[in-house]
C-alpha cells in the first residue's frame, strides 16, 4: 500500500507539473499544446497495457521492471532535450487553492473530479470485470488479452483526444459538446453494468469509453484553462490536482459498490457520478465567461433557419 501511495503521489506531481510546464511554454498556443499533451498521454496509456501484458507473460514482476526502465528513459529525455524555461515568479503554495475561488475554474474542476472517477474505474476495475466476463463466457483469457484490450482503450483515447474535440466544439459549442460526451459516457456505463456477463460487450464498452474519455479529457482541460484570467500555470496545476481527488474516491467506494450491486456496482457508481457531473455543467454554466457559451454551427443554423415572428399591424 505504501508503494502504491508513493506511486500515486509521484504520478500526481508529474502530471500536474507537466501540464503546467507545457501550457506555460506554449506562448499563446495553449489549445494546440493541450491537444498534443492529451494525445501523448493517451498514446502512453495505449502502449503501457500492451507492453505490460507482453511482459506479464514472462513473470508478474517484469511489468514493474519495465515501468521503472521507461520512467528512467523519460527522466533522461527530459534532462537532455528539454530546454530550461525562464524562471517563473515565485508563487505561494496556496496559489492553486486560491485559484479555485474563481467560480468558472471551480465549476470545471468539480465536474472533472467526478468524471475522473470513471477513468480510474476503467484502469482499476475494468480488468477485474473483464476477468469475470471471460469466466462467465468460458473464453480464454491471459495477461496478453488484457493488454490488447487496454491497448485498444488507450489508442481510442489518444486518437479521439486529438481528432474529435475540434469538430465537436465547432459544431455544437463547448458546453453542449461536453454535455453530449458526458451523456454518451453515462449510456456506455449503463451498457457495461447490464452486460458484465458478456466478454464481447465488456471489451467493446471499454474501447468505446476510451474514445469518449479521450475527447472529454481535451475538452475539459481546454474549458478549465480558458475559463479564468488566473495565470495558466497556476490554473492548470489547480485543475489537475483537484481532479485527482476523483481518482482517490474510487478505491474507497468500489468495494461497497460491489457489495451493494455485485459485479456491475462500480459501473453503476460511475453512472451516478457522470450524471452528477452532467447536472453540475448543465446548471452551473451561467458562471462562465461568454466565449465557452458561444453556440456551434449546428445551433446557429437552426436559429437562423427558424421563421421570424412578426406582428401584424393592430394585432
Amino acid at each position: 500500500m505504501g508503494l502504491r501511495a508513493g506511486w500515486g503521489f509521484g504520478n500526481a506531481l508529474f502530471v500536474t507539473m507537466a501540464l503546467a510546464v507545457i501550457v506555460g511554454a506554449a506562448h499563446g498556443r495553449s489549445t494546440h499544446a493541450i491537444v498534443l499533451y492529451e494525445a501523448a498521454l493517451g498514446l502512453g496509456m495505449a502502449l503501457g497495457p500492451l507492453v505490460g501484458g507482453t511482459l506479464g507473460t514472462i513473470s508478474w514482476r517484469t511489468p514493474f521492471l519495465g515501468t521503472a526502465i521507461m520512467m528512467a528513459i523519460a527522466a533522461t529525455t527530459v534532462a537532455l532535450f528539454v530546454k530550461p524555461l525562464p524562471k517563473p515568479k515565485p508563487v505561494p503554495l496556496t496559489a492553486g487553492f486560491a485559484a479555485l475561488r474563481h467560480r468558472p475554474l471551480l465549476l470545471w474542476s468539480s465536474a472533472s473530479l467526478l468524471y475522473n472517477f470513471t477513468i480510474i474505474c476503467m484502469l482499476a476495475y475494468a480488468p477485474h470485470a473483464l476477468t469475470g466476463a471471460a469466466a462467465a463466457s468460458g473464453a480464454d483469457y491471459t495477461s496478453l488479452t488484457l493488454g490488447l484490450v487496454f491497448f485498444g482503450w488507450g489508442t481510442a483515447l489518444a486518437v479521439c483526444s486529438l481528432a474529435l474535440p475540434g469538430p465537436m466544439i465547432r459544431y455544437f459549442g463547448l458546453v453542449p459538446a461536453i454535455l453530449i460526451a458526458l451523456a454518451l459516457m453515462a449510456a456506455m456505463m449503463t451498457v457495461l453494468a447490464l452486460n458484465t456477463h458478456s466478454m464481447v460487450m465488456v471489451m467493446t464498452g471499454i474501447i468505446i469509453l476510451g474514445g469518449l474519455q479521450g475527447m472529454s479529457n481535451t475538452m475539459f482541460t481546454e474549458a478549465a484553462l480558458n475559463a479564468t484570467d488566473v495565470p495558466r500555470n497556476i490554473a492548470s496545476s489547480a485543475f489537475s490536482g483537484f481532479r485527482f481527488f476523483g481518482g482517490a474516491m474510487f478505491p474507497l467506494v468500489s468495494a461497497p459498490l460491489i457489495t451493494l450491486w455485485g459485479a456491475p456496482g462500480p459501473f453503476w457508481g460511475s453512472l451516478i457520478v457522470l450524471t452528477a457531473a452532467l447536472v453540475i455543467v448543465a446548471t452551473g454554466f451561467r458562471v462562465l465567461p461568454n466565449s465557452p457559451l458561444q453556440r456551434g454551427r449546428i445551433f446557429t443554423r437552426v436559429a437562423s433557419s427558424a421563421p421570424a415572428h412578426t406582428h401584424s399591424p393592430g394585432a
